[in-house]
């Protein structure tokens, strides 16, 4: 769901400075009656150099919000229970290593009071409100080999320096992993009269409920989504998604599901967690999710433990009496296929699962089609019988209903959990031309319904709903390849522009109708370029089969759809002067521009920028995730070593001549920094004209403020550079680089 921009009725165009400067919303959570919702708002000045941060709450009714708080110590605002009441985490005082939880009322932290401080730094806080004075509180937490809550400012320091490791992964994302687990902790809040003002008090009792097995969580630091783990929580205790223990991480991530029943939370002794068996489905369980009373659960399951990014997925449905069972057969199995049963109806990957009021409806968000859509299951699961296959409950079922179309839907919750008398969904939402948008959903007519939108549809940033358009494209195979165009605001159809061809990283991931503070494409097409960007083979949103094309063939399909679609606007698109164009990606994406450079498309472009891409197959045996990567070249390095040659871009830098712009950060250990330097001297070796943008403080992604500013300057310079656009960055001179003004 979007909102049409209208005509800006001034002259307002994004710029990198206006993509930086402007505020950046979260996705908003409604309170228990549903007629709130908090929010945290982020807004940076590029004149005082000061980010300034808020936490605000939503009117849902009216779309109008209050000023919650603007102190930056506050963090991780949540609401407390079924009750109009705010916590928030601060950090404790004098680096002391310890978090202090904040509570007060909606009218700000004016008459706020610490309900509680826990003796170590927490992360993945939930909360669920077990009776009018019991609120169940759990966390993530850095853990001894004991089992204890470790503080690890108050942790013992070695002497030296090393560090040793005999597993993988040894650093994650930015991190190098530190002497010490994490694990999963519960305790509560208790109402208490003994102190006035104080309704709150956090319990002294806290439990760790992973103590006594080799289950963690988060299983990494800085995890991206779910790779460290997730989990829900509700009055019968805890599901837990955590990476299987004694897995060889350095083959394949796997994740399974575990219950640990809990009535108090308050209990001592952590009950044992209890896993599921869920053949034939025998891949990653994930995305938990708890109908409110807690009597009812479901979670995702891959088919395919050895091919995860594109195998069928499931729900598991676990039935009512599950919080009793001994055994792990407690659920039914729904599927969209099954070679018993010989039945396909719908080859999408959900993402994320949520139960309706009502406890009987499943609500699921999944990419389709170059969107992020909220669907439903089109009847009463609890009702409906299952038939048997041969290892369990099971039953085929039909593609569910789709909610939403335009957008991308970044996160879901029902509204009014007090009462329940209501099906409509809260979801906030962004496209490629709304930076964010929250919105209310009725699933009984599948409409959205506006309620505040953070940049007016577009119009802060002077957009206009003809700038954005799609086309399908003939692919080398038999499909069709969507992909997004987007055209400058002031666009003329009787101009010619020149070409900015992006290309999304994964390769299993997509170019959604979604908003970007990093690639976005309308700050491009407001350089002045027609941006398109493809959804070429390994896309995700477009099935299983063509999610899957890429395995084994990186350089092969993918790049020849991305031709297929390059000749398409040669072909259909007059406005589009292809003589003129550029390339530019990032991840997979820089792997890809990396590879054009060695192949015929590249004698097109005028110009390439290569972000965190890849070099060599091999030298990815470095990277912090190498699990899992063999089936994306085609074999294992041992085993096929030739693979690994041929589809690596630097066999390929003989036919290297177009000018290049190289960036990669020194923390981004998904994709080495060795990459992309050795990108960028195989260049300067060749004397093609080439740049090396380097950020010793970023990872996989450019995210300070003024950092994003002097990437979108680069990027955008010197893409003009080559292109001859005027009016938009003008690239400067290299910042780091000995000048010689004198000579």
């Amino acid at each position: 769901m979007t909102i049409v921009p209208e005509p800006s009725k001034t002259k307002v165009k994004l710029t990198p400075e206006l993509l930086i400067e402007a505020p950046r919303r979260s996705a908003a959570t409604p309170n228990a009656k549903g007629t709130l919702a908090l929010f945290t708002v982020s807004t940076y000045s590029l004149d005082a150099h000061v980010e300034t941060k808020e936490i605000r709450i939503l009117n849902i009714s009216d779309g109008s919000s209050v000023l919650f708080s603007n102190n930056a110590a506050d963090k991780n605002p949540q609401w407390l229970g079924d009750e109009d009441e705010v916590f928030w985490l601060r950090d404790g005082k004098d680096e002391s290593g310890e978090t202090e939880i904040w509570v007060g009322g909606v009218g700000g932290e004016k008459g706020s009071y610490l309900a509680g401080t826990v003796p170590s730094t927490i992360t993945e806080v939930q909360n669920f409100a077990l009776s009018p004075s019991t609120i169940a509180f759990a966390f993530g937490a850095p853990t001894t080999p004991k089992g204890e809550l470790l503080n690890p400012k108050k942790a013992p320091k070695p002497l030296h320096t090393a560090r040793e490791y005999s597993s993988h992964p040894f650093r994650f994302w930015d991190t190098w992993l530190k002497p010490y687990r994490s694990s999963l902790y519960y305790t509560v809040f208790e109402k208490t009269q003994t102190s006035p003002g104080k309704k709150w008090k956090l319990s002294s009792t806290i439990v760790n409920a992973l103590k006594g097995t080799k289950l963690q969580f988060p299983h990494v630091p800085n995890a991206l989504g779910s790779e460290g783990g997730s989990y829900a929580i509700s009055p019968t205790g805890i599901l837990l998604q955590a990476i299987i223990p004694d897995l060889n991480l350095a083959q394949r991530f796997g994740y399974e599901i575990y219950y640990i029943p809990l009535r108090t939370f308050q209990e001592e002794k952590p009950p044992k967690p209890k896993g599921f068996s869920t053949p034939p489905y025998k891949g990653s369980q994930y995305a938990p999710a708890f109908t409110l009373d807690g009597q009812q659960a479901a979670f995702l399951v891959n088919k395919d433990r050895d091919n995860e990014m594109s195998s069928p997925v499931a729900i598991y449905v676990l039935r009512p009496d599950f919080v009793n069972a001994t055994t792990a057969s407690v659920g039914t199995l729904f599927a969209w296929e099954h070679e018993e049963l010989k039945e396909r109806t719908w080859d999408r990957r959900p993402d994320a699962l949520i139960w309706g009021n009502d406890s009987k409806t499943l609500y699921l968000v999944a990419n389709d089609v170059g969107y992020h859509r909220l669907f439903k299951f089109p009847f009463d699961i609890v009702e409906e019988p299952p038939v048997r296959a041969k290892e369990l409950s099971f039953k085929i079922i039909p593609m569910p209903q789709r909610l939403t179309t335009g957008g991308s839907v970044a996160s879901v919750s029902t509204l009014n959990r007090v009462t329940r008398d209501t099906a409509k969904m809260f979801v906030s939402t962004s496209s490629i031309l709304e930076s964010s948008l929250y919105a209310w959903v009725d699933p009984e007519t599948a409409s959205v319904h506006p309620i505040s939108s953070a940049s007016e549809g577009g119009q802060v940033f002077g957009f206009n709903a003809k700038q954005l358009t799609e086309i399908n494209v003939k692919g080398v195979g038999p499909y069709e390849v969507q992909a997004w165009v987007i055209r400058p605001s002031d666009f003329d159809p009787s101009k010619k522009y020149p070409l900015a061809l992006l290309i999304h990283g994964g390769p299993q991931s997509s170019w959604s109708d979604a908003w970007s503070t990093r690639w976005n494409p309308a700050a491009f097409a407001e350089q002045g370029y027609v941006v398109v960007a493809p959804n070429p083979t390994g896309s995700t949103g477009f099935g299983d089969e063509f999610q899957a094309g890429v395995e084994g063939d990186w350089g092969g399909r993918p790049y020849e759809d991305i031709v297929k679609c390059f000749e398409h606007v040669e072909e259909h698109l007059d406005y589009v002067d292809t003589s003129n164009a550029v390339a530019l990606g990032g991840s997979y994406g820089g792997y890809m521009v990396n590879w054009i450079a060695g192949q015929p498309l590249a004698k097109k472009l005028k110009a390439i920028v290569s972000h965190d891409g890849i070099f060599t197959h091999m030298s990815m045996m470095a990277s912090d995730i190498v699990g899992g990567y063999d089936r994306d070249v085609g074999g294992t390095l041992w085993d096929r070593t030739d693979l690994w040659y041929k589809s690596s871009p630097a066999s390929y830098t003989d036919s290297w001549s177009t000018p290049m712009l190289v960036i990669h950060s020194d923390n981004d250990f998904r994709c080495p920094i060795s990459e992309g330097m050795a990108v960028f001297n195989t260049c300067r070796a060749k004397g093609i004209e080439s740049r090396f943008l380097n950020f010793p403080d970023e990872t996989h992604f450019v995210l300070a403020r003024e950092n994003s500013l002097k990437w979108h300057h680069t990027v955008l310079g010197w893409i003009n550079k080559f292109t001859g656009v005027q009016g938009g960055v003008v690239l400067e001179d290299p910042s780091t680089e000995p000048r010689f003004d004198d000579v």
